[in-house]
């Protein structure tokens, strides 16, 4: 199928979960930041977002089993405690599966969620992200808070139409990757 500008787009998305799966799964455990957390480091707001279109954030344990055929999407939000085996290989199915993993990764990640990322063409760096522009500081951040107030054309973020801030964020790198484009 085309784009919206005439482009190749890859093969169509998964067939989606069953209409009753309208759960987000956010992870709990290795230091991930949770959905209830109203603080700045915490993911209230998201929470509210998605609970909006009638998502619910719902907290899962890899460590206990394979993602709940309730989740629509599994939220890992923060990891920076190694993952067991056993959790990367159920994010991978699930992901394999469903396609449907967001990644929220914080400054020197778990070093086992970064090595299930870079086979798909993301490789976190170390440090962290400043912003010598001190954009953040007009929306009563710092430098270690990125705005970002216009995005480059990507699919992605196609349509983004809102400024962005991004509290402690890693630097990544892409892997080129022609089998995954």
């Amino acid at each position: 199928p085309l784009g919206p500008r005439g482009q190749a787009r890859g093969p169509p998305p998964p067939q989606a979960p069953p209409a009753q799966a309208r759960a987000f799964g956010f992870g709990a455990g290795h230091g991930w930041r949770v959905p209830a957390d109203p603080s700045a480091a915490g993911l209230a707001n998201l929470a509210a977002t998605l609970e909006a279109p009638n998502y619910k954030p719902d907290r899962i344990s890899l460590l206990e089993g394979d993602v709940p055929s309730r989740c629509s999407a599994v939220v890992i939000a923060g990891a920076r405690q190694p993952f067991e085996q056993a959790e990367v290989d159920r994010v991978k199915a699930y992901g394999d599966h469903w396609g449907r993993v967001a990644v929220l990764l914080e400054p020197d990640p778990a070093p086992s969620l970064a090595e299930w990322i870079r086979p798909r063409g993301i490789d976190p760096l170390p440090g962290v992200i400043v912003d010598a522009s001190n954009a953040g500081r007009t929306v009563g951040s710092g430098p270690r808070s990125p705005l970002a107030v216009r995005y480059l054309d990507h699919p992605i973020t196609q349509g983004f139409r809102v400024a962005t801030l991004y509290a402690g964020r890693c630097p990544l790198q892409t892997i080129h990757m022609p089998e995954i484009g």
